[in-house]
């Protein structure tokens, strides 16, 4: 595994970045609560974005959009949808959704965008652990004054209970893929179908830890420590969950949240990329690309 591809493992498991300014609901439905966050949010930065990289294919990045609305539910590192399994139900024990690699546009070395599905970091009494599976394309240069080209890879990820790991599986833009991850008697399977080449990745893994499978996740992410890099849009399509003894159901049928990528500058939020509508049978959406952002620490 790539040094650069190990650090961005670990930052996509980190939590607690994870900003709700206000608990207003989606449309048709309610919105979960997050959780307190277990480690502070990284301060703000008043750097302007584009300041140390133009960015000419998009003009966002140059100037942001800001929102000074109330209503606000957003991430520094993830755009996309959350659910909740409601008060008194059981936990997940199956979420999946599909995907088609964007084409990533690099502006600098360590840009990423990764894209998948999973379980925990949103809701929970714990909010320690992840289970996810996706795809990301980390910004490459192999040697000074080389271009900067991304490199697209596929993931397992279980924090904190066993890290992650690059699959061996080949993926490449405009691959269809499918990703998942589903739990029973005690084991996490985390999958990624490369449906354009008939591969499969699979792991098996256990939860050392408490892993909640208190909300179902597709997102679309930013490394904690990287900027976000260019990737149009990408559409979330057949996304569902399911609740332990109970039939497969759209992001729709859940109390759930979408959740915009952006920080709280002085005079708003500074939007990176944000969710659609859901569309479709409950189960569709687009993230669309805004800025690359700034990077963090």
């Amino acid at each position: 595994m790539k040094a650069m591809h190990t650090r961005w493992l670990v930052g996509v498991a980190v939590l607690g970045i994870l900003v709700a300014a206000c608990a207003g609901a989606s449309t048709g439905s309610s919105s979960p609560s997050p959780s307190p966050s277990p480690s502070p949010s990284p301060s703000p930065s008043t750097e302007p974005a584009g300041s140390s990289t133009a960015s000419p294919s998009a003009a966002a990045s140059l100037n942001p959009t800001v929102s000074t609305e109330p209503d606000e539910h957003v991430s520094s590192i993830w755009a996309g949808y959350v659910t909740d399994p409601g008060s008194g139900q059981q936990p997940f024990t199956d979420v999946v959704g599909g995907f088609t690699v964007p084409t990533v546009s690099c502006d600098v070395v360590d840009d990423t965008a990764a894209f998948w599905v999973g379980f925990d970091g949103y809701l929970g009494p714990d909010q320690t652990t992840v289970e996810q599976a996706g795809v990301t394309a980390t910004c490459l240069a192999p040697s000074v004054n080389a271009p900067v080209t991304p490199d697209y890879y596929a993931w397992w990820m279980m924090f904190d209970a066993g890290g992650g790991a690059e699959f061996s599986m080949p993926v490449h833009p405009g691959d269809s893929i499918e990703a998942e991850v589903s739990y029973a008697s005690g084991e996490y399977t985390l999958a990624v179908r490369n449906l354009t080449t008939s591969n499969v990745a699979t792991k098996v893994m256990t939860c050392d830890a408490v892993c909640d499978r208190a909300s179902a996740e597709w997102m679309a992410e930013r490394a904690g420590n990287s900027s976000l890099a260019t990737f149009g849009v990408v559409t979330f399509t057949q996304c569902s969950a399911t609740l332990a003894g109970e039939a497969a159901q759209p992001i729709s049928a859940f109390t759930n949240q979408r959740l915009d990528m952006a920080e709280q500058r002085p005079t708003g939020y500074e939007r990176y990329a944000t969710a659609g509508p859901l569309e479709g049978s409950g189960d569709t959406f687009d993230v669309q690309w805004l800025s690359r952002g700034t990077a963090g620490p």
